[in-house]
């Protein structure tokens, strides 16, 4: 395996990143980001996105992770990150990565939360395809959930008669902070869940675009977000969705996963498929 670990430097940013570079096949000139889910899920699914981004280094990618500010080896506080500053680390990742292997074509793959900052960041930046794993819409849901099991886990594992979410979600809009698992919440990144709308990215023009929907069972139909997605998108006759079963990997599991192959199939397959993307593979 070739990969390199370094920070990514840029005034008072400071973003830790590994670069994959190809492995056992030839450079096909191409590079993905990715960007990764939000707080503990990150830590969850990490395992998952390393086996990802060996994989497609074996089949000749330059793949980028690193970790938002304030998360992981990062720089940074994380009560001072919003969407926005991951959104401006993911355009510096992306320079970062230009700057270390030059590629012709570079895309994004987005987990979960990373999903939407990897669409926000094609209309700011210039992507050539964007890859969506289990992407969320309804952000306002996702921080509802993850109030939701920070509340649990003070009841089951530090025996805390703790209040109820609507209370909880108040405190952090009155400027109170949340520990959710050791990430410390404050109230703006709920008042932005809050006001999102799908809307605001549905008006950007998106490069070709892949989305995995995600199930822990067996289903032919797409869940709401995903349909969301590809309506949203539906301006757009390079993007397509498919549904698969698969274990929601960036939650607390029994086994700590390694791996998804479906996801990675899936995903293989398109990019070899899209003819925009001209891959050598």
């Amino acid at each position: 395996m070739n990969e390199e670990p370094f920070f990514v430097r840029d005034g008072q940013r400071e973003l830790f990143a590994i670069l994959h570079r190809p492995s056992g096949a030839a450079d096909i000139g191409c590079a993905i980001v990715f960007c990764s889910a939000f707080a503990g899920e990150h830590n969850m699914s990490r395992r998952v996105l390393v086996t990802f981004a060996r994989l497609l280094a074996s089949q000749g990618f330059h793949v980028l992770r690193f970790d938002y500010s304030g998360s992981g080896d990062s720089g940074g506080d994380f009560r001072n990150t919003t969407i926005e500053t991951y959104v401006a680390d993911t355009r510096l990742a992306i320079q970062a990565l230009r700057q270390r292997a030059p590629c012709s074509r570079v895309g994004l793959l987005g987990l979960r939360l990373g999903s939407l900052v990897g669409a926000m960041t094609c209309a700011a930046d210039d992507i050539d395809f964007l890859v969506l794993w289990a992407p969320v819409v309804d952000v306002r849901r996702l921080f509802d959930g993850l109030l939701r099991s920070c509340l649990a886990k003070q009841m089951a594992y530090e025996h805390l008669v703790a209040p109820n979410r609507a209370e909880l979600k108040q405190r952090l809009l009155a400027g109170e902070e949340v520990n959710m698992g050791g990430y410390l919440l404050t109230g703006e990144m709920i008042r932005w869940a809050d006001s999102f709308e799908i809307e605001r990215i549905a008006k950007a023009n998106h490069p070709p675009c892949f989305v995995v929907d995600m199930s822990k069972t067996e289903k032919a139909a797409l869940s709401a977000d995903a349909r969301l997605w590809r309506t949203s998108l539906q301006h757009n006759e390079a993007c397509q969705a498919v549904a698969i079963t698969e274990d929601s990997f960036w939650q607390d599991l029994p086994i700590y996963r390694q791996n998804s192959n479906p996801a990675f199939q899936q995903t293989l397959q398109w990019l070899r498929a899209t003819k925009g993307l001209r891959l050598n593979m």
